[in-house]
């Protein structure tokens, strides 16, 4: 009988597809950023959804939303504090029981994302969509040209939305002046 352990070690290879890690470099700043799962795409998709609906949300403000929890899954280290692996961080606060409080990784870094300059967020998520495209092409090398174009083919009838497509977006809105506040997104 096939254990999931003979599956999970002949799968090993296949896993490492896609999931890359870019260092950028903001001045002396360093910030690892890694490629998100469909799940965590998925999530991220979510969030945005949950925190306003379609009619009540900016262009810009769903750019931002959408760069904010991108970068809040995709960050692994920030100058050197390994974040791999930590699904909770302890805050400083104590419970009652003297236990400390501990809150989602994902939280923590969208709090202190929504602090960073637009500026910022713009380079990083800059940053976040060429290691994406890095990623997509090291893997477009392991597949017949077919099979790829018939899941981008896909996933364009689907119309999701992805990294490049915000970034396409988020450029365009980069460049506009500030009248962008009150443009409305529309479905």
């Amino acid at each position: 009988m096939i254990s999931l352990k003979d599956i999970e070690f002949a799968s090993k290879e296949l896993l490492k597809i896609g999931h890359n890690e870019k260092e950028v470099k903001i001045g002396d700043l360093s910030i690892v950023l890694r490629t998100l799962t469909p799940i965590e795409e998925a999530d991220v998709q979510k969030h945005i959804s949950a925190d306003k609906t379609e009619d009540e949300i900016t262009t810009l403000e769903f750019v931002d939303m959408f760069r904010m929890h991108s970068l809040a899954r995709a960050i692994v280290e920030i100058n050197g504090v390994n974040l791999r692996g930590q699904d909770v961080i302890e805050t400083d606060e104590l419970l009652p029981n003297g236990i400390k409080v501990k809150k989602e990784k994902v939280e923590v870094m969208f709090d202190l994302l929504s602090k960073f300059s637009r500026v910022l967020l713009s380079e990083l998520f800059q940053g976040f969509v060429q290691l994406n495209n890095e990623a997509e092409e090291e893997a477009k090398k392991l597949f017949p040209e077919k099979v790829i174009e018939d899941v981008v083919e896909e996933e364009a009838k689907k119309g999701t939305i992805g990294a490049n497509m915000v970034q396409e977006t988020s450029a365009k809105l980069d460049a506009t002046p500030a009248k962008i506040y009150n443009v409305v997104k529309k479905g």
